[in-house]
This record gives structure tokens, C-alpha cells and sequence, in this order.
């Protein structure tokens, strides 16, 4: 992803969105950060992701 890119959506994320902290297992943390990279999106984006269709129910 090109840093102007990146840095595109990040303005406009902020916009729009919460900023959150979480705690994750430093395995999964590392499996997330590679994954990310490999989809060519944040990090964020995947745990976004995740979490909707995790709780999408509720």
C-alpha cells in the first residue's frame, strides 16, 4: 500500500471512527500483523471486519 494511500484512509477513518485499545495474545498479534500486510490492509481493518461478522447477531 502506498504511504499517501495508507495515510488517505487514515485521515477519513478518523473522521469516522472510534479509537480503541486492545490487549491480544503476542501470537495472535503477529499472525494478525502478517495477515494484514498479505490483504494489503490495516490491521484494523481486519479485527473491523472480524468483529462484524462475529456480531452481526447482535
Amino acid at each position: 500500500m502506498e504511504k499517501d494511500n495508507f495515510l488517505s484512509k487514515l485521515k477519513s477513518a478518523k473522521t469516522q471512527k472510534k479509537m480503541m485499545t486492545i490487549y491480544l495474545d503476542k501470537d495472535i498479534a503477529k499472525k494478525l500483523k502478517i495477515f494484514a500486510a498479505e490483504q494489503d490492509k490495516t490491521m484494523s481493518e481486519i479485527v473491523e471486519e472480524a468483529l462484524k461478522e462475529k456480531l452481526q447477531a447482535v
